[in-house]
């Protein structure tokens, strides 16, 4: 079998690849996505430091789902937002696409989507939350991939999930198909504090008043026993768990400065920031036999 992915060639790949996008994430971009979500306006929000730090989320994508340089020319990301993952990815000599749904975007993301295409990255107008009735309807690639992720979206639909599950196993080929699934989690230490001083974990009313319809902000987080009995609800075999930090580094310095909260996030998985599962779909219990 090939090597595993090497995961210091693929930082490197991956800082590169982020370098080049930041200069894509223009005022103007920004204020068109805070249409939407206020906060993500320009000034309010970085993204140059949340891709950087967005470097520890992929690679525990990338250790938890095993990807092998055989099966990555499969990978499909679903909701690829800046594109920074499939493109280290082919940066690494794989083949990756991402899906995104083009109606929440004008032409001012088209230079970064050009882009990306003229890199390798295989863009596809595909929203996972979408029915063949809606009017934004775009049927699925006809071509399955071995491993799909699902990277920091979930949390950002406030409907029911079920049309998502049943687009996410079209996406994936029958008998060897896994998925990658990430979600924040409600019960991050961080959250519980702000629940004991009156705070919401959630975005407050105030971004939510300030967007259009539709808010693509959070509208649901997850624990960890919450999401395993969905997966199971959905019939998708859960393979692993990985729950982790990736907003702020804990260090020696942490220790002394917050050694409850430090202990918390370092000792007790369930207070982690975020949760990635792998699972594997299997034939619905509803189908007939």
């Amino acid at each position: 079998m090939p090597d595993l992915i090497d995961l210091d060639v693929w930082r490197i790949r991956y800082r590169e690849a982020v370098q080049e996008i930041l200069p894509f994430v223009t005022p103007e971009v920004q204020d068109l996505m805070a249409r939407h979500q206020s906060a993500w306006g320009a000034g309010r929000f970085d993204f140059g430091e949340y891709l950087q730090r967005s470097e520890i989320r992929f690679a525990e994508a990338i250790k938890l789902m095993n990807i092998r340089t055989d099966a990555a020319h499969e990978l499909i990301d679903v909701g690829g937002f800046w594109g920074a993952f499939p493109l280290s990815l082919v940066r690494c000599g794989c083949h990756a696409s991402m899906t995104e749904a083009m109606q929440y975007y004008d032409s001012s993301f088209s230079p970064l989507f050009d882009w990306l295409q003229s890199e390798g990255v295989d863009i596809i107008d595909f929203d996972p939350f979408a029915t063949p009735e809606s009017d934004d309807w775009r049927a699925p690639p006809v071509k399955k991939y071995r491993v799909a992720t699902v990277m920091a979206v979930l949390e950002h639909y406030p409907h029911s999930l079920k049309t998502f599950f049943h687009n996410l196993r079209d996406l994936i080929r029958s008998g060897d198909g896994h998925a990658c699934i990430e979600v924040p989690n409600i019960a991050y230490w961080s959250h519980r504090v702000d629940l004991l001083m009156g705070r919401s974990p959630l975005p407050s009313a105030i971004d939510i008043h300030d967007s259009a319809t539709p808010f693509l902000g959070h509208h649901h987080e997850y624990t960890a026993t919450e999401f395993t009995s969905l997966l199971d609800h959905v019939d998708f075999t859960l393979d692993a768990m990985q729950s982790f930090n990736y907003s702020s580094a804990l260090s020696w310095k942490s220790w002394i400065l917050s050694p409850i909260r430090t202990a918390m996030l370092s000792l007790v998985p369930s207070a982690r920031e975020t949760m990635l599962f792998a699972t594997t779909p299997q034939i619905p219990k509803s189908l007939p036999t």
